[in-house]
């Protein structure tokens, strides 16, 4: 009887390890403007029958054809999870644009809580869709709205929280506005239409008001208390928490044991990333690992009293049976989130293992995991928490072999030799865990931080261990015996108020490493090094691996063939991005929208740099001192370290302004306030100069106080003018400034206030560019300023429907490319 080598995980006999794999590719390269709905299944099936009838023929080649057909069912079942409802009464299908809806529905899962709005998930069942302005007002106008079917997710968001209390299964009407997901369009940028799709989420929308909902008087139905009863006891949980422990507490809790992150303070979320241990802030396998171990003890306690059953040796089988229940009921309670689900599964796979007799493979193990995992939903492969949560086990998995001898033969070993063992072990997963994860954390984030391993062995036993410990079981007692949970809670609480002790302690060690993302050279080359390393025993091997692992941090720059201006999505706001074949690199403006929990300039701005290779700037302009103009520039500062800032006054009564200026101020940046006429040295054949003084002029709006900027390069010119209305643009005109341009943003996103016929007819622009968000439509831009400019011979573009627009500058002419 052959026997397969557990090391060599090339072997054909680990044909579902190599199937896994085959499968997640499949769905990778699937796209959904690929026609393979039909010829796909026809080739698989074929395929499949090739193998199971032709098995002579194919005896040697059995394995590499298994393997292309988990390929090709793989790139069958991702085009299809990717293509567009298909059901004509579909959400999806009823409201292709941003749309006033009468909207009836069932609350599908808890709601979540941030800091400053909240988020429901509706699953539609009618929908009434009025001509524009025409919504009627609840109660009806004399002739009813008729209402007609429709099946679909929608995720809608609003302002603070709603008066009524909202429970998972509850029936409500609530008028919105709905339309497609559309998240900033960047290069680098976060994919929020994608990242909804895998939730099977094709619209969202925004509910103006907490009036906008009204909850129905519907008759019970046992088949939706079954159906929602788990997101019942979540949501029923999470109010609890709110209701009876501090804040502080609360959102912890709620992170950890349901999953619901949103209450967490932008501080707490920062501390605990640049520690690198951001990951025990998420349901994670150690819940399941420790709700299942202690279930497994003291059901195997409980049989141990019994002399038949452990006569029979079958105590072990029937506590790892006793806790497969328990572990379906918490992975309901948090949703069924990928981590949870994956260590479900894990889990399971080792109990049939354990009653089978068999031997567990943990390569295998998980691979089966991730392989059920894809079946039901094959856009989770491109979730964050699905590549960390698998990445962070593979690699435990792959060291344990060489790790193990820490913690055995504890009995033998003295106090401190304990101690060692356990220390040393536990830095060496936690070590391998951080270097599985490290190029994801780079290509989604941006970012490592050097204390990851060292921060989770201090903080991690009081935080999952201590608090987790206590919480577990005061959630399954909340319902039942409401004060004995309370207490829990608060024991628990001990450990949550000495994990953020022991964290704010340990900050002045945060260190994080911020890279553009890798390319998927350096992610093969990385990965193969690693696996290389882990399971070489040759030190000239080990050094060609290191040398592998190393690829990871080369900077790769991209080489331009003409100097560049990129006018990034970023909503209502304004950034402009210019390079020049030269390296130089300006930004001018970085704002746009602004609440407590989003950061224009780390989440939207800073990837789309780090997407070019770019690490520091040169110069970095900002107009006037509004948030919609400068409120990412802090997160520049600190992270791009721009060597000089040009700004129109140091004396706004802004405190945002006074701290940007003194953080600049800090990073050792030169400060400047441009005169009319100053040039930025860029070198021969191009130009970044200050067109005028306005900011030195006593006005009475502040837009009026801005910086314009004009771009010249290959004869060819970009101009920037900022919030400027009329008045100011009345004062260009009239100081006969050289205007004249090939493109021009337009001035204050479009403004009915700006953008005067007699300063567009100075510029004399070919090309206008809104940069305005889709949701401020039509002010921004507005109707009658679109026509002036079409009106002038002006072609326009904008962000909120083009996404980041590229300006390439060549000397035969301008090359415009759009993300869409």
């Amino acid at each position: 009887m052959n026997r397969r080598n557990p090391n060599n995980l090339f072997s054909p006999s680990f044909l579902v390890i190599h199937a896994t794999l085959a499968f997640g590719m499949g769905i990778t390269l699937s796209r959904p403007d690929f026609a393979l709905y039909s010829a796909l299944p026809v080739a698989t099936f074929c395929l499949g029958m090739a193998l199971l009838l032709c098995r002579r023929l194919a005896k040697k080649l059995h394995h590499s054809l298994a393997i292309i057909f988990f390929l090709l069912i793989g790139v069958c079942h991702g085009s299809y999870a990717l293509a567009p409802p298909r059901t004509g009464h579909h959400i999806a299908n009823l409201v292709s644009e941003q749309s006033e809806v009468a909207l009836i529905g069932v609350i599908n899962k808890a709601l979540g809580y941030g800091l400053d709005r909240t988020t429901l998930i509706i699953e539609s069942r009618e929908v009434f869709i009025p001509l524009p302005n025409h919504l009627p007002v609840l109660p009806a106008e004399l002739s009813p709205p008729v209402f007609q079917r429709t099946t679909g997710l929608v995720r809608l968001a609003m302002r603070g929280k709603p008066t009524a209390p909202l429970l998972p299964g509850d029936h409500i009407l609530v008028r919105a506005r709905i339309g497609p997901p559309q998240g900033f369009d960047n290069p680098g940028g976060f994919n929020f239409p994608r990242f909804l799709a895998s939730q099977d989420i094709r619209i969202n929308g925004w509910i103006s008001s907490d009036q906008g909902i009204i909850k129905l008087d519907t008759l019970p139905d046992k088949t939706n208390s079954i159906r929602y009863g788990p997101e019942r006891l979540r949501a029923e949980l999470i109010g609890f928490l709110r209701l009876h422990l501090p804040e502080k507490h609360s959102a912890l809790y709620r992170a950890l044991i349901t999953g619901d992150r949103a209450g967490l303070s932008p501080e707490q979320v920062e501390l605990f990333r640049s520690l690198g241990i951001v990951h025990l802030l998420a349901i994670s396998g150690l819940h399941m690992a420790l709700l299942a171990g202690a279930v497994m003890a003291v059901s195997l306690w409980l049989l141990r009293r019994s002399e038949t059953i452990l006569l029979n040796g079958s105590a072990r089988k029937i506590s790892a049976c006793a806790a497969i229940i328990p572990l379906i009921l918490y992975c309901l309670v948090a949703g069924f989130q990928t981590p949870a689900l994956r260590a479900l599964l894990m889990i399971l796979v080792f109990i049939s293992a354990l009653l089978s007799d068999r031997q567990w493979h943990g390569p295998t193990n998980i691979s089966i995991a991730a392989l059920l995992i894809l079946i039901i939903n094959p856009l989770a492969i491109t979730s964050v928490s699905f590549q960390l949560s698998f990445a962070a086990v593979t690699g435990i998995i792959l060291v344990l072999p060489r790790a193990r001898h820490f913690f055995l033969d504890q009995k033998s070993k003295g106090l401190k030799g304990k101690i060692t063992g356990y220390l040393s072990g536990s830095i060496t997963v936690s070590l391998a865990a951080s270097l599985a994860t490290l190029p994801l954390l780079l290509y989604h984030f941006n970012r490592f931080a050097l204390s990851g391993p060292l921060a989770t062995i201090v903080v991690e036993p009081f935080l999952c261990m201590w608090a987790l410990g206590w919480g577990l079981p005061a959630s399954l007692l909340a319902p039942l015996l409401p004060d004995l949970s309370l207490i829990l809670f608060k024991t628990g609480g001990l450990g949550l108020d000495l994990a953020l002790f022991l964290a704010g302690k340990l900050e002045p060690l945060s260190k994080s490493i911020w890279l553009p993302p890798p390319s998927p050279l350096q992610v093969v080359l990385f990965y193969g090094g690693l696996f290389l390393f882990i399971k070489t025993e040759k030190n000239w091997l080990r050094a060609v691996a290191t040398l592998c692992c190393l690829s990871l941090f080369i900077l790769l720059p991209q080489k331009l063939t003409a100097d560049q201006a990129t006018i990034l999505d970023v909503g209502h706001g304004n950034c402009t991005l210019i390079e020049t074949t030269s390296g130089k690199v300006m930004v001018v403006d970085a704002g746009g929208p602004y609440s407590p929990s989003f950061d224009i300039g780390r989440q939207v701005i800073a990837p789309a740099l780090w997407s070019k290779g770019i690490r520091t700037i040169d110069l970095l302009i900002l107009s006037h001192p509004d948030h919609d103009h400068y409120s990412g520039a802090t997160f520049l500062l600190n992270h791009f370290a721009p060597r000089t800032l040009w700004i129109p006054t140091r004396d706004a009564d802004d405190p945002g302004w006074q701290k940007l200026l003194t953080i600049a101020a800090r990073q050792q940046t030169v400060i400047q306030v441009p005169k009319a006429g100053e040039t930025y040295p860029l070198g021969a054949a191009r130009e970044l100069s200050c067109l005028t003084d306005l900011h030195t002029l006593p006005q009475e709006k502040q837009n009026n106080q801005g910086l314009v900027v004009k771009f010249t390069s290959a004869d060819h010119s970009l101009l920037m003018p900022g919030d400027i209305e009329e008045e100011a643009e009345s004062h260009l005109v009239d100081s006969q400034e050289n205007l004249s341009s090939d493109i021009i943003i337009a001035p204050h996103h479009g403004s009915a206030s700006s953008s005067s016929r007699e300063f567009l007819a100075q510029v004399a622009a070919d090309t206008v560019i809104f940069s305005s968000s889709r949701f401020k439509k039509p002010h921004f831009p507005s109707h009658k300023v679109e026509e002036r400019y079409r009106d002038l011979g002006a072609s326009p573009l904008s962000t909120a429907d083009n996404g980041a627009i590229t300006i390439s500058f060549h000397r035969q002419g301008l090359k415009i490319v759009t993300r869409k």
